[in-house]
């Protein structure tokens, strides 16, 4: 049974991505956006991480009694998930006319202009990070640090996307994103800063002019861009130590040129982190051994900013909670979290209808910045924003999803005001039109399909 459960998750996995080229190919849905990372994230962290322990029987730190009734629970629960989530994203209620009704940043640059832009905004994001040190406010602005490297490295796609083959282009771009990759990983031991900056290049790129080409010459520029940040990513991850969480830039490249392997990096990503089984561990421990602590990744989402000098009795969130709660043997309970993945989510909040709230959370939320994008997808200081704080929104379906979802609302809304502020700036010193587009057609893409014409806006599916 557990065998065959393995089976039908994988299949399930395959048609999440199925169902994201699909859209992509019938021209209905981007094949870069908020909503296909958070669903990439799902398949890594929930289902084919729920995989390998059916497959198995190997459910490492986390007994679980009856795997057969928790795996098909756990599937059960996915379907409904990505069922809802998905019906809500498409469409959008509230959310939609709202995104539409946001500012949108305004102004015509051309790439030389965007280019010093991702200089300065380089140069900005790294006394913003490593700088502020001032109580409470020094986390947020670590925050907003993030979201500014990753902003520079979008800017950048954004020139050098339409110009990939240009070894012109490795002038600006060696330095812009060695800076900002250094920046983002000094005091750091999470991979999600490193994977912002990395797919925020790649969000610039396809936006600027990719997704306007067809799906063949998209998919051999998007796989060799995304192999550099990839293999980076890969090799970060496999020279982690978790008892190392103020190693600095140069500290973590040595840890890599020593202990960096490929192939087990490569393994550690593909197994999501055991979500999955604890996922399907926390559904047999609610209401069985603990009563459900209702929507409390809701009430965390709004708590996070609050520090805890301010709230003495503020919550402890999930994450935190798993360790002690499954008796977890060498370990600092206090201090190591664990996702719960977002299924477990919905498991200890309150059951079935947690699921169906979590899941329209979900949908809503990704879909307002996927439309701020949709509605004006031709400006680099409307667009890139959006795509700050990727590592993030790939990491929702992991958790603990209330501090990440915060963390990417926080980055995006700041940044994105911050390129609203820098737009007007540049139109009133008259140095930048008005109008909507922002980049060229380059010339060795041949004729310009869309002349002097805006795009045709992609619809939502």
């Amino acid at each position: 049974m557990t065998t065959l459960l393995a089976i039908l998750l994988g299949l399930l996995a395959i048609g999440v991505v199925a169902y994201m080229g699909w859209g992509y190919l019938r021209g209905t849905s981007d094949l870069i956006s908020l909503r296909n990372f958070f669903l990439l994230g799902f398949v890594l962290f929930q289902l084919t991480s729920a995989v390998f322990p059916l497959a198995t029987g190997d459910t490492g730190n986390y007994a679980i009694d009856d795997p057969a009734a928790a795996g098909l629970k756990f599937l059960v629960w996915a379907i409904i998930f990505l069922v809802v989530m998905l019906t809500v994203y498409r469409y959008g209620p509230v959310v939609a006319p709202l995104a539409r009704r946001v500012p949108k940043a305004r102004a015509e640059l051309h790439g030389p202009m965007i280019l010093g832009l991702a200089f300065a905004v380089t140069l900005i994001a790294i006394p913003v990070r490593l700088g502020v040190r001032v109580p409470l406010i020094a986390v947020l602005a670590d925050f907003i640090g993030v979201g500014l490297a990753a902003t520079a490295c979008g800017l950048l796609g954004w020139v050098w996307g339409p110009r990939l083959l240009q070894p012109l282009m490795l002038l600006p771009a060696l330095p812009i994103l060695l800076i900002n990759a250094a920046n983002v990983v000094t005091g750091s031991f999470g991979r999600r800063a490193l994977v912002a900056v990395g797919a925020g290049l790649l969000w610039g790129m396809y936006y600027s002019r990719w997704r306007y080409l067809k799906a063949r010459s998209v998919m051999w520029r998007l796989g060799l861009a995304a192999a550099g940040p990839a293999m980076v990513v890969v090799l970060f991850t496999s020279a982690r130590a978790s008892d190392e969480h103020d190693r600095t830039a140069m500290q973590h490249l040595q840890a890599v040129r020593q202990g960096g392997n490929f192939g087990m990096g490569l393994k550690m990503i593909l197994d999501g982190q055991a979500t999955g089984t604890t996922s399907m561990w926390l559904m047999q421990y609610f209401p069985e051994y603990k009563e459900h602590t209702h929507m409390a990744m809701l009430q965390y989402f709004f708590a996070y900013p609050i520090p805890r000098s301010v709230w003495v009795d503020k919550p402890e969130p999930l994450s935190t909670q798993i360790a002690t709660m499954s008796r977890r043997r060498g370990v600092d309970r206090n201090a190591l979290t664990i996702g719960p993945g977002i299924l477990g989510h919905a498991a200890a909040d309150g059951g079935w209808y947690a699921l169906f709230v979590y899941a329209a959370f979900i949908g809503l939320l990704l879909r307002f910045f996927d439309e701020l994008v949709v509605s004006h997808p031709t400006s680099a200081l409307a667009v890139v924003p959006v795509g700050c704080a990727l590592g993030q929104t790939l990491g929702l379906a992991r958790g603990e999803t209330s501090a990440f979802a915060f963390i990417m609302v926080f980055s995006i809304g700041s940044v994105y005001v911050l390129m609203l502020v820098a737009s007007y700036a540049f139109r009133a010193a008259g140095l930048a039109g008005g109008g909507g587009g922002t980049l060229d057609w380059p010339e060795e893409l041949g004729e310009d399909p869309f002349g002097d014409e805006q795009p045709a806006t992609l619809a939502q599916a």
